[in-house]
């Protein structure tokens, strides 16, 4: 942590000086401590779904965390980091390389863990192709085969029709109010 100056790196909201002690309290506090350091980093590196300066020197510290095998919040050091990386491509890799002696000991982690590891390999095609092991043991079967777990060979593209893409192409029930974009007078409102 020391070796990064996080005066001179952003996040959120400006310099990301507070940033060291929110890594420290999640590493070392206790439950109640560490709950509000975990809001405080999402909130400040990871900030609904942006990635900021800070937000790269801190994916090494939460992956070593994570990797610490006593520590009480491994599964959340796991998931900002999946989150992080499913935001900013680039960032997959270093994600992947450092997760890498998490995934190779799987078999060994609790269930909470092992469930953590599953969803990183959701960002990442190749990875999850390399631990389908884990991806067979861990996911249930019922969920294999489905969406981003087939093989990207045998997926197929199905355009979903959610109730709101229905709203917006006219396709709803009634007639007098075919759909928010070609009728924005309708008295049913926006569906947003």
């Amino acid at each position: 942590m020391s070796a990064v100056d996080w005066s001179a790196v952003h996040h959120a909201y400006g310099p990301a000086s507070d940033v060291p002690g929110q890594l420290a309290a999640v590493i070392v506090g206790d439950d109640e401590t560490r709950d509000e350091a975990w809001w405080n980093l999402w909130g400040n590196i990871h900030h609904q779904g942006t990635i900021y300066e800070a937000t790269a020197p801190a994916v090494p510290i939460l992956l070593g965390l994570a990797a610490w095998p006593e520590h009480p919040d491994r599964a959340q050091a796991l998931l900002m980091p999946r989150e992080i990386a499913a935001a900013r491509g680039e960032l997959r890799r270093v994600v992947a390389a450092g997760a890498a002696p998490i995934l190779d000991g799987w078999r060994t982690e609790p269930a909470d863990v092992q469930r953590a590891l599953l969803w990183l390999l959701s960002v990442d095609a190749g990875l999850r192709a390399e631990r389908q092991d884990l991806v067979a043991a861990v996911l249930p079967q019922r969920h294999r085969g489905r969406g981003s777990w087939r093989s990207p060979a045998r997926r197929t593209r199905r355009k979903r029709r959610t109730p709101s893409s229905r709203w917006r192409t006219g396709s709803t029930a009634d007639p007098e109010c075919p759909g928010w974009d070609s009728n924005p007078q309708c008295p049913m409102g926006s569906p947003f």
